[in-house]
């Protein structure tokens, strides 16, 4: 018997096949060849048929980060155009295609983070088969907690995907603006990258990489070494790629090329160089081992001066290299794979060749690490060494131990995978077509995905496969080799390092007999038939379908189910029954019909329904819808009953008297016994009037009245009656209005409403009363008060209906008022300490809201000492004092008096009189003496004035001097500045003519007498006056050649004010000097 499966015929051991390998490099080429189209050939079979899905963005996926998540291996990834703010980090899962609108959808990092970072964790996962193509990726600038600052566009670590139609433009990094390869064999096609700005490599940067570049464009972009590619440790190949417009960073910057090579072989192949901006357009670095330059058919700016070349540097032009000759390659005795061309052993210590080798030989690196070397040898050109690889994925790369080996030489890095770990066979599952075939798939746990199995089929427990292996992950067997009864499956699996898992055994029972049923009918009654079914052997895992109708050859259709009875009910007529059963090898059997009359169906009962208007009575009648029918009923308050008793032909019953909701419950019964469901109906029974809400009395006044009112009950109807009598008889049609206004009345009304529910209950008549006040009130008890007085207090009342009134008031000097403050309760207002007429404005309101016109009264308020006038005595030989007085009061009345004191005060009796001849008032005049031209010595006259509102003025004082007798007296007053005893330069001009009468009259005496303000302390303000007595005797004496003879000063401090020291005014008055001027003789003229 031969299993259906793909068999390659492969052997898991090909150790003999690697032992003939040849030596000489023609032959090793072909054999090279030969390994990769067998390479090719095993990733066709040997990958597993996945089915790949589109994903598509925003679509089926918001954002670009979200779909590469929800990515499995091979699918593809459509981008719309847009811009797609996002840091792009790329999943573990490999050959994805992520594809965009080409210059239509851009992935714009913002400064935070690469475009596209590619972790060092995806090693050996993402080769050429994951694509990126058909996007701008732009403003890039890596951070140091992912990438060093390295790869602003894309940052690639250890792997190499295919970069097709991309722009990188406007990207920032300390290291590979555009792209940063480490350790990958990256492929670009169509690329360009411009506009980038890095420390180093502005375009991209290689360290320990293999790019291939195709179709490429580096353009305008900025570095301080290497301004379009910086390269350490690389190889490097470009066919037709521009490298143009690129520069340095900084303008001072002298060795700096637009290519920076350290230890790297660059490759240029159709290619043009052109840089006008950069120094150099290739730099080889001056710390390397060796660099190569390989150029073939290129163009390159002044390639003889601007290619800046070190001691270890090789520049060979438009020469072909045989690759062939020059690779590294696995020992066939360290491989222990299927497949010698993929480099998978499961074999630690390893034995590595390299082919063109002279020289010292080589160092091998791992990873970018220098690995231990042991028992080293060359021989023939191949250089052999043993190394020891742990398990995982390395990549190799050898270089040349002395300076003299040409790097142009070097062999290609290749990847080797150590994979000790033996697959496992975790579980079969079994899919069964009945009578047909069966088909065995196989689930299977191992590092790698592209597994070989071999198996067999049979009836014995513990044989060992003997097949090929094959792909195929499963098997099956069909007829006629088919039968019933146990199978068994045995299967073991190997992966490409040749590691085999131990053998998996999986058995099966294959049965394509199909089951025979019966069905039984284990009804208890003719209303409801019951049955059930059951296989005719002891089966097991039988499933079944059914189907019920009236028709004698129906099939069932649909699923398979474990239900194994039916019942039928509520049905009339001549009913069959199919039923169908499979067992779990799918063998269905034959159909079974069994068929029974039924007559099931209840009578109905017409003519009933809820009756949702009231009613004082209420009479159900009703019929069923077949003949010979009966009925049992029952009347309660209950929704639900359950009904019990004889039934009888009685078709209708009567309630009345009652209130609320009943229910009537009625149950039918046709003549075949069948019971019809019990009905339910209701009504509303009402014999009590509604009762009115919403009314009550209103003792408050107001201007409109407004009543509303409802009931107890729905769809009730009222009418109503308003006057202003306690009671009343209502007449007329009832209405479904509930309210009514009454205004503009004075008085008490009331309000009669009667009620009439739905079942025309009518209800007792309802009374209420309102107050109603259209009548605004009256401010009493104020008056004018036209004589003057210091303050007043007004009280104030109102006339009015409503005995609760409020009041709102103002005071000005307006006649008229318009008062919008709030009203309160206050009815009292005072004033005081104002002068001139002042108007009081009342205005009342009552709780209806009426207001009253605003009563205006006013006041005459006088707290101003009336302004008093002292005219000048006439030169008349009998001379006579007049005065006035200015106040708000025109009734002014004076009281005066003259005598030789200075501070007194009139105390007689006051009177009207304005004017007055002092030889008559003089207080103590010499007997001898009739008028002033009598009298020596000084005089004063002192007078005051005072209104009605006893406001009274200060004393005025006046004082004269008779010239015409011996004697020469004078007055005169310095002011000085607070603290100071300088005279000012307006009073030099009064003591200028006070010299010039004294040096007139020589006999003439000045007596200074100098004040203070009562500002700062008395003792010092004493001394103060002191000093300005002295500095005026000291001006006329100095200064005017006046004697000290006839000069007297005195200080008085601040006991002498002759102003209010409390003010200012007072107190510069009071900081002064008085000079008085004395003669013995008499003089023809006063001065």
């Amino acid at each position: 018997m031969t299993p259906k499966s793909k068999d390659l015929g492969l052997q898991p051991k090909w150790g003999t096949y690697y032992k003939s390998i040849p030596k000489d490099g023609k032959s090793l080429m072909k054999l090279k060849n030969i390994l990769v189209l067998i390479s090719i050939l095993n990733t066709c079979l040997f990958s597993p048929d996945v089915q790949s899905k589109i994903l598509s963005v925003p679509d089926t996926n918001k954002t670009i980060q979200s779909a590469l998540k929800d990515a499995q291996k091979g699918d593809s990834i459509y981008v719309r155009e847009g811009i797609y703010k996002e840091n792009i980090l790329w999943p573990a899962t490999s050959e994805i295609k992520l594809i965009g609108a080409m210059d239509k959808t851009i992935i714009n990092a913002q400064k935070k983070g690469s475009v596209i970072y590619f972790s060092g964790n995806l090693k050996g996962l993402i080769d050429a088969k994951t694509i990126i193509q058909g996007f701008i990726l732009i403003n890039g600038k890596p951070d140091n907690n992912q990438s060093n600052f390295y790869g602003g566009g894309l940052y690639c670590h250890s792997v190499s995907p295919h970069l097709k139609d991309l722009t990188i433009l406007d990207n920032y990094a300390h290291k590979g603006a555009g792209i940063y390869c480490f350790q990958s064999d990256l492929q670009l096609t169509n690329v360009t990258i411009s506009d980038n700005q890095a420390m180093s490599g502005g375009g991209m940067a290689c360290e320990y990489a293999n790019p291939v570049l195709y179709n490429v464009t580096l353009s305008k972009n900025k570095a301080n070494s290497g301004t379009a590619i910086y390269s350490v440790m690389s190889k490097i190949k470009l066919h037709n790629v521009s490298i143009v417009k690129n520069m340095p960073s900084n303008a001072n910057i002298r060795n700096c090329g637009a290519v920076y090579l350290n230890s790297s072989h660059f490759i240029l192949e159709y290619s043009l160089v052109w840089n006008v901006a950069t120094p150099y357009e290739i730099f080889f670095s001056e710390y390397d081992q060796q660099n190569a330059l390989t150029i073939v058919d290129s163009d390159i700016r002044d390639s003889d001066v601007l290619i800046e070349k070190n001691n270890n540097a090789q520049i060979i032009r438009n020469v072909h290299q045989d690759a062939s000759l020059h690779y590294l390659y696995l020992a066939p005795e360290s491989d222990s794979g299927i497949d010698p061309s993929d480099n998978i052993t499961n074999i630690n210590h390893i034995k590595l060749l390299a082919k063109g080798v002279h020289g010292n030989g080589m160092d091998i690196y791992v990873e970018g690490n220098h690995t231990p070397l042991t028992h080293t040898c060359i021989s023939d050109d191949i250089f052999s060494t043993d190394i020891f690889l742990s398990e995982g994925s390395h990549h190799i790369y050898a270089h040349p131990v002395d300076a003299s080996y040409t790097i142009i030489n070097l062999p290609d890095p290749i990847t080797i995978t150590v994979d000790q770990t033996a697959p496992v066979i975790k579980a079969l599952s079994v899919t069964q077509n009945p009578g047909k075939e069966r088909i065995w798939s196989f689930v299977t746990e191992d590092n790698d995905q592209k597994l070989i199995y071999k198996y067999c089929i049979d009836r014995k427990a513990n044989p060992e496969p003997s097949q090929s292996y094959s792909t195929s992950q499963s098997a099956s067997i069909e007829e006629p080799e088919l039968k019933d009864g146990m199978w068994y499956i045995h299967v073991k699996a190997t992966d490409r390092a040749g590691n085999e898992s131990a053998f998996f055994t999986f058995n099966t029972i294959v049965d394509d007999t199909p089951p025979v049923i019966q069905i039984k009918n284990i009804s208890e009654n003719h209303l409801v038939q019951k049955w059930i079914w059951f296989p005719d052997k002891k089966e097991t895992d039988i499933s079944y379908r059914h189907l019920l109708d009236q028709l004698p050859h129906s099939k069932p259709t649909g699923d398979f189910n474990a239900i194994t009875q039916t019942t039928l009910s509520n049905v009339n007529g001549k009913w069959f029954l199919h039923v169908q059963a499979k067992d779990r090898f799918g063998n269905a059997s034959e159909i079974m019909t069994t068929s029974v009359f039924m007559d099931c169906i209840p009578p109905k009962i017409n003519g009933l329904s809820n009756d949702l208007i009231p009613k004082k009575e209420k009479t159900w009648v009703w019929h069923s819808s077949e003949p010979e029918t009966t009925f049992r009923f029952q009347i309660n308050q209950q929704p639900k009953t359950v009904l019990k008793g004889k039934f009888k032909t009685v078709n209708q019953a009567k309630i009345t008297g009652l209130n609320g909701k009943y229910y009537l419950h009625v149950q039918a019964k046709d003549a075949a016994g069948n019971y019809g469901e019990v009905i339910s109906v209701s009504a509303l029974l009402d014999n009590t009037t509604a009762e009115l809400k919403g009314l009550s009395n209103d003792p408050v006044p107001r201007k409109t009245k407004i009543w509303t009112w409802k009931s107890s009950e729905p769809e009730t109807t009222y009418r109503y009656l308003i006057n202003n009598k306690p009671k009343a008889q209502l007449t007329g049609p009832f209405t479904n209005q509930n309210s009514t206004t009454i205004t503009n009345k004075d008085g008490k009304y009331f309000l009669h409403v009667q009620t009439k529910d739905a079942a025309k209950n009518l209800g007792k008549i309802t009374t209420v009363y309102c107050i109603l006040d259209n009548t605004k009130p009256v401010v009493t008890n104020l008056f004018d008060t036209p004589k003057p007085i210091k303050s007043k207090t007004w009280k104030w009342s109102a006339i009015d209906t409503d005995s609760v009134l409020r009041f709102r008031y103002s005071i000005d000097q307006n006649k008229t008022a318009t008062l919008s403050n709030k009203f309160t309760k206050t009815t009292t207002a005072h004033i005081k300490d104002k002068d001139g007429r002042w108007y009081l404005h009342v205005q009342a309101q009552d709780r209806a809201g009426n207001m009253s016109d605003i009563k205006t009264v006013f006041v005459m308020l006088d707290n101003t000492p009336p302004v008093l006038t002292l005219k000048t005595p006439d030169k008349s030989k009998r001379r006579v004092w007049r005065w006035s007085a200015k106040d708000t009061d025109k009734k002014i009345v004076y009281s005066y008096r003259c005598d030789r004191n200075e501070t007194f005060s009139p105390k007689y009796y006051y009177t009207s009189q304005q004017s007055f001849e002092p030889i008559d008032c003089i207080f103590n005049a010499p007997k001898e003496a009739k008028q002033l031209n009598d009298l020596n010595g000084r005089w004063f006259f002192h007078v005051s004035a005072r209104d009605r509102t006893y406001n009274t003025t200060k004393i005025t004082k006046a004082i004269t001097f008779d010239f015409t007798h011996k004697g020469l007296y004078a007055n005169l007053y310095i002011l000085f500045e607070p603290n100071s005893t300088v005279i000012k330069h307006h009073s030099i001009g009064k003591l200028n003519k006070l010299s010039e009468i004294m040096k007139k009259y020589q006999d003439a005496v000045a007596i200074i007498e100098a004040h203070t303000d009562n500002v700062g302390n008395e003792t010092y303000n004493l001394k103060l006056s002191e000093r300005r007595a002295e500095s005026i005797k000291q001006y006329l004496h100095k200064k005017l050649f006046i004697s000290e003879s006839r000069l007297e000063c005195k200080g008085y401090g601040e006991t002498k004010p002759i102003f209010d020291n409390n003010t200012k005014k007072g107190r510069i008055f009071n900081r002064r000097a008085e000079v008085l001027l004395k003669s013995n003789r008499a003089h023809k003229t006063n001065e």
